[in-house]
């Protein structure tokens, strides 16, 4: 089963595991992140699915005005942040799990860029 087929009856979709299928709801997932060919899904429950496709597969499947990615290998739900930061030369986004992820500069400033055009959309975010 491929992993961009819908679930018509959750508003989710497949996301075939190693053991298992699990349907996905996205507004369940915290964040994703990529290990070789593999997207790991990190839930805000705890639980964790490893799937074989790609970031870009992923990205197609979830809704761009709340997941953004962070770096080349990540993804987070931006209703799952709470603040931006710079330190030195590094960018970071803190989660409300309280874990920090590395930002790039170029996706740090597309995320300023946005948050000036969007305000509503990303107002919990602190810069």
């Amino acid at each position: 089963m491929d992993a961009y087929i819908p679930c018509h009856n959750c508003g989710g979709f497949y996301l075939p595991g190693k053991e298992k299928t699990y349907i996905a709801q996205p507004y369940e997932i915290l964040k994703i992140v990529v290990i070789q060919n593999y997207c790991h899904f990190y839930f805000k429950k705890g639980t964790k699915v490893c799937a074989e496709l790609s970031l870009k597969t992923a990205n197609r499947l979830l809704d761009p005005e709340i997941f953004f990615k962070v770096n080349k290998s990540m993804m987070v739900n931006l209703e799952e942040t709470c603040a931006i930061c710079k330190q030195n030369f590094d960018f970071r986004m803190k989660l409300n799990n309280g874990e920090i992820v590395k930002l790039s500069r170029f996706n740090y400033l597309k995320l300023i860029y946005l948050k000036h055009i969007y305000p509503d959309l990303l107002k919990h975010l602190k810069c």
